[in-house]
């Protein structure tokens, strides 16, 4: 019996180790931060105070979007949508209070993190998506951005 309750232990402690792995929030509610650089429509590279006089630097990612490719492999449509979604979220972030809200990582450590960006109240992940700029990662990378792309 001994051994049941220790093997029992050992699965509920692997299981509790292993999930709390998939969304760590180790900088709760919402953080002030200066973005440095914009590398993508979804990627944006981060200051922020993890406490007070000590700063981090950090890319973050817009979670469970995806935006279209400006990649010269793209379909020319997708491309353009690329650079639109580009300009609107360099715009959404230029010269405005950036915040972001109950930041997810892999660990404390991790070089990246995954959080929505904020002007206030507005989320730039609500303005990509309103525009077309955005959808659900979910959907296969295969489906086209454009109408005259589809089959």
């Amino acid at each position: 019996m001994k051994m049941r309750a220790k093997l029992r232990w050992l699965v509920l402690t692997s299981v509790a180790v292993s999930s709390s792995a998939i969304a760590y929030t180790p900088f709760p509610g919402q953080l002030p931060v200066e973005v440095i650089r914009v590398n993508a429509a979804n990627q944006f590279v981060i200051n922020f105070e993890t406490w007070p006089g000590f700063g981090r630097r950090m890319q973050v990612d817009l979670p469970g979007v995806a935006v279209p490719s400006t990649e010269p492999e793209a379909a020319e449509c997708e491309r353009r949508l690329g650079a639109k979604a580009l300009e609107l979220s360099r715009r959404f972030v230029k010269g405005k209070k950036i915040s972001i809200k109950d930041m997810e990582m892999e660990n404390s450590a991790a070089p990246i993190g995954s959080s929505d960006l904020y002007a206030g109240d507005a989320s730039l992940i609500d303005a990509l998506t309103k525009k077309g700029l955005a959808r659900s990662a979910s959907i296969p990378s295969t489906t086209p951005w454009c109408e005259d792309e589809k089959e």
